[in-house]
């Protein structure tokens, strides 16, 4: 069985079970994870370029400072989503690119709401992540009455 983590109001959702603990017991997401090798949440990382206390960014999102020791089985980047994006089905609408210290790293293949970029085998370390990604407006395309311009939404960033 696959763990997936996501958030409803102040508490953690795992699989298909509802954890009943405050998101302020990091316990159980901290071994989630670990185990899934998470290098990033919005929601308990900081970066800029996110919207405050959200998973959007705004076009341009900066990760630094992470500093993750590549092993030899790591060979994504999997930027993990929930999905909420307009063009999640269109990859050449989305436009996302992801550069690893610096360096552009090419998309492999998207699976559901994650997409999976090949790792650079001369790294050896994650140092900082740039996500850029293309932008909407909702509220101009008929979803809601927000107004701000929003990029990927980012559930996670995980190594495979």
């Amino acid at each position: 069985m696959e763990w997936v983590l996501f958030y409803e109001g102040n508490y953690a959702k795992v699989g298909f079970k509802k954890v009943a603990i405050p998101n302020s017991d990091y316990e159980l997401i901290v071994e989630w994870m670990l185990l899934n090798k998470v290098i990033f949440n919005p929601l308990y990382d900081s970066a800029s370029g996110f919207y405050p206390l959200d998973v959007w960014t705004k076009g341009e999102a900066m990760i630094s400072r992470i500093n993750y020791y590549l092993t030899d089985e790591d060979r994504f980047l999997v930027l993990g989503t929930r999905g909420y994006h307009p063009f999640k089905h269109d990859f050449d609408k989305l436009r996302v690119r992801i550069y690893v210290n610096g360096n552009l790293i090419q998309f492999s293949h998207q699976t559901n709401h994650e997409y999976f970029f090949q790792l650079n085998r001369n790294d050896q370390v994650i140092d900082d992540i740039l996500i850029i990604s293309s932008t909407f407006v909702p509220k101009s395309l008929g979803i809601n009455e927000d107004t701000r311009k929003l990029g990927i939404d980012v559930s996670y960033i995980a190594v495979k």
